[in-house]
């Protein structure tokens, strides 16, 4: 599970620091009026240094909402980050979008290659917690095997001894008897 936590944090952390750069730019072309989040509008206003505490807060929320996650079981905390993702990076693409349309350097490729980046990064993402749940569920299946095998031999192990004191004179001593030895 760590490693798809870790996995879903580095993809995130890409979309912010995108977002960060392309806010901080579209705001030097455009002025601070531009902003939609009034947060942020209100800090690029006033103090333009306090972004990046903003946007530090932000990542630390957002690594809180994965260790809350984390602590559920089943799908639906995973599917929750993958839209949570998907929305930050339609965000980027809008600001993205914005700074492109005010330099007049809009290119369609660029849309093209994000919206592809994007859908390969959430494919992979998928990916690799399909194989997460099929390993976990491996390892259950093992762990339930083993502790049948533990239960089986113990329950062998009784009756075992408890053929051995029964078993007549007789019968002991042919077994006893057919010890053959092997030739070398």
């Amino acid at each position: 599970m760590l490693y798809l936590i870790l996995l879903v944090l580095l993809v995130f952390t890409i979309f912010w620091f995108g977002d960060l750069v392309l806010t901080l730019k579209v705001a030097k072309h455009l002025g601070h009026e531009v902003e939609i989040n009034p947060i942020i509008r209100v800090i690029l206003k006033t103090r333009r240094k306090l972004i990046f505490l903003f946007k530090a807060l932000e990542l630390g929320a957002f690594i809180y909402l994965l260790w809350f996650l984390s602590t559920f079981e089943g799908k639906t905390p995973f599917y929750i980050l993958l839209i949570f993702i998907l929305f930050y990076s339609l965000l980027v693409a809008n600001n993205a979008h914005i700074f492109y349309k005010t330099t007049g350097k809009e290119s369609i490729v660029f849309k093209l290659v994000y919206l592809g980046l994007v859908l390969s990064i959430l494919f992979f993402i998928y990916l690799n917690y399909l194989l997460y749940n099929d390993l976990e569920m491996s390892y259950n299946a093992l762990g339930a095997a083993n502790s049948k095998y533990v239960e089986l031999y113990s329950k062998y192990e009784t009756q075992n001894k408890s053929l051995a004191k029964e078993l007549p004179r007789d019968f002991a001593q042919l077994l006893d008897e057919l010890n053959l030895s092997i030739r070398r």
